[in-house]
């Protein structure tokens, strides 16, 4: 991995991303993880949605949408 950045996204929730650039060998890469407590408070469809929410704010941010 190259960077990896921790986001609060709600309380007790978590999220880390983590990326990964091109390298001629291998693809650029981004891949998100909750950390174990997330089975705590959001169940799986939950989940789904705030990923996907996040997932699409960050593109809007960057522009490129």
């Amino acid at each position: 991995a190259d960077t990896a950045v921790r986001l609060n996204l709600l309380p007790f929730i978590p999220m880390t991303i983590v990326l990964s650039v091109d390298d001629g060998e291998f693809p650029a890469d981004a891949r998100l993880f909750y950390d174990e407590t997330v089975e705590n408070y959001l169940d799986a469809e939950q989940t789904y949605f705030l990923t996907s929410l996040t997932v699409t704010r960050l593109i809007q941010s960057t522009g490129d949408i």
